[in-house]
């Protein structure tokens, strides 16, 4: 295949219009989306060809690049990957790690991308920025590469974390530190995920090496998530202790295990452990006993065991009182609960978000509001949009992408609400535009206009627009 330029050279020195249609055939064949300056002169060309020939063929190209490859918005596909990594809206970030992705970057990009990779705030942006960062090895610093993954490896998020060690792993070869050591330090991390990549990537690495660590660390490590994770490569690899290093670690587990549930019941609970106070003595003084007859002494210590024993019965009188009715107000209680958790199941049951009877604006505010306890509703929510985009209610449609995108910021509906978001507005739009050019009576351009959609409304939904122009210029 010739170069870009020289293929839009060809085109524009084409002597016939035949010659120009077959050339564009081609390049909806063969065009890639690294072929950037091919794609945008193509959609450069379909907003200005006047020939309905050629602005077909063009058009036609687009589409299938389009459908091959998933492009859905050119004009945001074209964008410097630099400018939409400045951007404020998350997708649009994660749209320039596409970029990033395909290798088709230069040395300055890379480097603009290491500058935001530290100002990035969204957690599952950041996540996809450091899966991207092997891909650029080949145009960086390793040392710099090997930084950032080393800060990564200590964040606070926990996706963060485990992506970095999954990376680590892509380049092990090429970093110039202690690989094995570094994988071992993260079985400290309190998130299962973590540990898991690290597990993982360890399992991988030599036996007897881990083996070594493995019963270095064992006799060694006072931490209960080392220990739990020793204990998992160990079953992974069938490696066994010895009897009392066994029964050692296990006994450890069990102690630190239970650290670990005080820790973290101390740190849920508002309260300050109460100071102890040193109390006075108060103890008999046995000097004085000298002093008093032994007759009067007998009586007067029967009178008190007497008393003692009067006043201790009553106690346990007292205390036999109170367990019964605090046994009987705990079974009204957990009869009650019953009853509540009964209905609060029938409710749910009854009556979920995407099922109520009230309106599309009320929903989604209850979305907004309950969402993260909602993932159910999700697909009913995005299933009911794209319905309603097939019926052509598109603000409603975009009213419920755009909410489902503020709810879901950190999964994968996040990129897809973006997608069908932009490619609604499209739609919307380009029928506004139609809607114009019907007014002022120009159907040729209301022809052209409608035709940008063909490729992305339905069928039945484009010959009907298609078919209402035709009668309105017939009736002209």
């Amino acid at each position: 295949m010739a170069s870009e330029l020289e293929i839009i050279r060809a085109i524009k020195n084409a002597t016939s219009t035949d010659i120009k249609v077959r050339i564009i055939d081609q390049l909806g064949i063969k065009i890639k989306p690294q072929h950037r300056e091919l794609i945008a002169y193509l959609v450069e060309s379909s907003r200005q060809e006047l020939d309905s020939e050629i602005s077909y063929s063009v058009k036609k190209a687009l589409f299938q690049v389009r459908s091959r490859y998933n492009i859905t918005n050119f004009p945001l596909f074209l964008m410097d990957p630099v400018n939409l990594l400045q951007s404020s809206d998350p997708a649009y970030r994660l749209k320039a790690l596409d970029i990033f992705e395909k290798k088709d970057v230069s040395l300055e990009q890379c480097y603009y991308f290491l500058g935001s990779i530290y100002f990035e705030d969204d957690p599952f942006v950041l996540s996809k920025m450091i899966m991207v960062l092997p891909m650029l090895v080949h145009h960086l610093p390793l040392n710099k590469v090997q930084k950032i993954l080393s800060d990564f490896l200590e964040h606070e998020n926990a996706r963060v974390r485990a992506n970095a060690v999954e990376v680590m792993s892509e380049i092990k070869s090429k970093m110039k530190i202690d690989y094995l050591g570094t994988l071992w330090s993260i079985l400290k991390d309190f998130d299962q995920r973590v540990r898991s990549n690290a597990i993982h990537q360890l399992l991988l690495e030599n036996r007897e090496n881990l083996e070594k660590l493995l019963l270095e660390r064992v006799k060694a490590s006072e931490n209960y998530y080392e220990l739990i994770s020793i204990q998992e490569i160990a079953e992974k690899i069938d490696f066994e202790f010895d009897k009392p290093t066994d029964k050692s670690l296990l006994s450890r587990i069990k102690k630190l295990q239970k650290k670990e549930e005080d820790k973290a019941k101390k740190e849920d609970s508002s309260h300050s452990i109460p100071l102890i106070v040193e109390k006075k003595s108060a103890g008999i003084n046995f000097s004085l006993i000298k002093m008093i007859p032994f007759r009067t002494l007998i009586i007067g210590t029967s009178l008190v065991f007497a008393c003692f024993y009067v006043i201790t019965k009553q106690n346990e009188q007292k205390k036999v009182e109170i367990t019964k009715t605090l046994e009987k107000k705990i079974k009204i209680l957990k009869v009650e609960s019953k009853k509540l958790k009964d209905k609060v199941k029938k409710l749910l049951v009854k009556t979920p978000i995407h099922k109520q009877k009230i309106n599309l604006k009320a929903k989604l505010i209850l979305l907004k509001k309950e969402g993260s306890s909602l993932k159910i509703s999700s697909n009913t929510f995005f299933n009911e949009a794209k319905n309603l985009y097939q019926q052509e209610k598109y603000q409603e449609a975009i009213q419920i992408y755009k909410s489902v995108y503020e709810v879901y910021k950190d999964n994968r509906l996040a990129v897809d609400s973006v997608r069908w978001l932009s490619k609604t507005q499209k739609v919307q739009n380009v029928l506004s535009s139609v809607a114009n050019y019907q007014k002022k009576k120009q159907y040729i351009s209301a022809v052209k206009k409608l035709e940008e959609i063909r490729h992305l409304v339905a069928k039945e939904n484009y010959d009907a627009h298609m078919t209402r122009l035709k009668k309105e210029k017939k009736k002209r």
